[in-house]
């Protein structure tokens, strides 16, 4: 029995010494690679300031930098030094297929941004106080992130610029023939507008949702984190949001030089019977 007991002892020591060098190589692997992702941290950032500086001839500077350990990719979130960090934060992937790659959305982040900067006032004068958020974007020769000031951009060669224009509507709009002929009103006022800038072309989507579904809810936020009901988020589910959606409005490019009247604007507006769920 006692050579039991040795032979026992001598086995639970040899296991806590194997366990106990197992645990200390764990520990040092991770420091080796948690030094190898730092200096590739700092690779990474080089690499994307510079190729950034060189296809906007502008200086960047980086908020943060997250590897995805899950897809084996680098994710930077940067910003253009003059600018507000938070109104012009971009993100920048950095992919290897097959060779590394840096994929980054600044030029929609900056075309959005000053769409919405010029036809703000604009838009909210001719749509009063309804409960809208909106976007779009500008076609121009000029590539939108070198425009200084927009306002004089959008003065030169109208005849060579398309626009595009999204809202959002968030409150009961035409459930009644009152509110229907104040917003179509309204629609057409824009539209006039787009016209009398003697565009090449314009295009107005309208899309208006369930009120008492979102009365309680932060719009700005939800339309921010699914990038406009476009992106999957985990804080909620996409497709039951976007499927609140009762009316929509298109006025397409190709429409830009049919639409003579307010009678052709009201064919614009469609219920959206199939795909609204209460």
């Amino acid at each position: 029995m006692e050579k039991i007991r040795r032979v026992r002892k001598t086995a639970i020591r040899l296991i806590f010494l194997i366990l106990m060098l197992l645990l200390l190589g764990c520990e040092s692997i991770d420091r080796i690679d948690e030094r190898k992702l730092d200096l590739e941290d700092k690779r990474i950032q080089t690499l994307v300031m510079k190729e950034l500086e060189t296809r906007y001839d502008e200086k960047f500077e980086i908020r943060r930098t997250l590897y995805d350990k899950r897809k084996y990719k680098w994710k930077l979130e940067v910003y253009p030094k003059e600018n507000n960090i938070e109104n012009e934060i971009f993100i920048v992937d950095v992919k290897k297929d097959p060779k590394e790659r840096i994929v980054e959305n600044y030029y929609s982040m900056k075309n959005y941004n000053l769409t919405t900067i010029y036809y703000r006032p604009i838009i909210k004068k001719i749509f009063k106080e309804k409960n809208l958020y909106f976007g779009g974007n500008i076609g121009t020769d000029i590539p939108v992130y070198r425009v200084k000031n927009i306002k004089k951009e959008m003065e030169v060669k109208p005849e060579k610029k398309k626009v595009n224009l999204f809202i959002y509507i968030f409150e009961d709009a035409v459930s009644t023939e009152v509110k229907k002929e104040k917003f179509i009103k309204e629609v057409w006022e824009l539209f006039k507008y787009l016209k009398r800038q003697d565009l090449k072309c314009a295009s107005i989507r309208i899309k208006i949702y369930d009120e008492e579904f979102f009365e309680d809810k932060d719009i700005e936020h939800i339309l921010k984190v699914s990038s406009w009901f476009s992106t999957w988020t985990s804080e909620f589910d996409v497709f039951k949001y976007r499927r609140k959606q009762k009316y929509s409005m298109w006025v397409e490019e190709q429409e830009y030089d049919a639409i003579n009247n307010i009678e052709d604007m009201k064919k614009q507006l469609i219920f959206m019977k199939k795909n609204y769920q209460k």
